[in-house]
């Protein structure tokens, strides 16, 4: 299917048309008993996600119009997936097999259920389509992976020999500048507690103007506590009990902490960060000094759609198409 951009707009368009009439709740139910971090929301979120942003027809049209196949045959291309949001996986594999590669996958243990449920509606749609199972013996020509830093150089050890696109952590902010509406600080509240918190795109640090009203911005908030799981809540709390043991200043959100520093929140996954800025251009220029760090800026696009990237959108802001038809 090297090159057949109109098998694949056809593929996933039929896929989206599948997924749009919901996944099962005993998909749904399997996949929560599985992760313990997903909730039904955030999976059918997930879901309308995939199904708005990559699986319309046009869209997929318009992205693959960008790219040319560079090679005659297949590559064997395996695909390492992420379990922190509910499919995740889903994208890469999408890019591998659009890219006209054999997509040879390793799915999380944290996100079996909804990807083999996704694979199996592809499979009903073309039983030909080329998707295998990545084994220690698995022949490879290239590999996808998000990686800690540590994993990194394992994969760099074990893949030495061919071409890698490795991605790591990144940060998701929000560039307040006291006038967003009621409506624009509800999407803020999804952007942020959507997932537990747990993606790349879920925003982690807010900029704001010098006098602004951190107290006020902390009750708006509020409203998310729904969108987060029962770990996050525990998280929360040993967050808040170490800062008070620490006698570190905080506010304190219910069930996050609003806390200012000038760096990205680390490993406190109930923390989000607040940089005061003077003006917006020197907001603008600290997102730019910092831009290779930062995955998404709420402000730059629309409140509320941090967790429905675009095809192009690519994590890390690495080109999974030109990587994979460069290969």
């Amino acid at each position: 299917m090297i090159g057949n951009k109109t098998y694949f707009v056809e593929l996933f368009g039929q896929l989206g048309d599948r997924l749009k009439n919901g996944v099962p709740r005993q998909i749904v139910s399997m996949a929560c008993k599985e992760n313990t971090w997903f909730t039904p929301r955030n999976i059918t979120t997930a879901i309308d996600a995939i199904c708005q942003q990559m699986l319309e027809r046009e869209k997929i049209r318009r992205w693959l119009a960008q790219y040319d196949n560079r090679y005659d045959t297949p590559k064997r291309v395996g695909v390492v997936m992420a379990g922190n949001i509910p499919a995740v996986g889903f994208f890469d594999l999408m890019c591998v097999l659009c890219a006209g590669h054999e997509c040879v996958i390793k799915m999380s243990s944290k996100d079996t259920v909804l990807m083999n449920f996704i694979i199996k509606e592809l499979r009903a749609i073309d039983p030909e389509i080329l998707i295998s199972v990545m084994n220690d013996n698995s022949a490879l020509d290239a590999v996808i992976a998000t990686v800690s830093d540590n994993s990194a150089i394992w994969f760099k050890s074990r893949f030495a020999d061919m071409p890698m696109l490795l991605r790591g952590s990144m940060h998701s902010l929000a560039l307040i500048k006291g006038t967003e509406s009621r409506e624009e600080l509800k999407g803020l509240t999804q952007d942020i507690f959507l997932h537990s918190g747990l993606g790349c795109r879920n925003v982690s640090t807010l900029l704001v103007p010098r006098d602004y009203p951190i107290n006020v911005l902390a009750e708006e908030l509020n409203s998310g506590r729904d969108l987060v799981s029962s770990h996050y809540l525990g998280n929360y709390r040993q967050t808040r009990a170490l800062y008070q043991m620490r006698g570190e200043s905080f506010i304190d959100g219910d069930f996050f902490v609003l806390k200012e520093s000038e760096e990205f929140p680390s490993d406190r996954l109930s923390c989000i960060t607040f940089r005061r800025y003077d003006d917006v251009g020197q907001a603008k220029e600290w997102i730019a000094q910092n831009i290779a760090d930062i995955q998404c800026v709420v402000g730059d696009v629309p409140f509320g759609s941090a967790q429905y990237p675009a095809l192009d959108d690519y994590p890390d802001r690495k080109d999974v198409m030109t990587f994979l038809m460069g290969i």
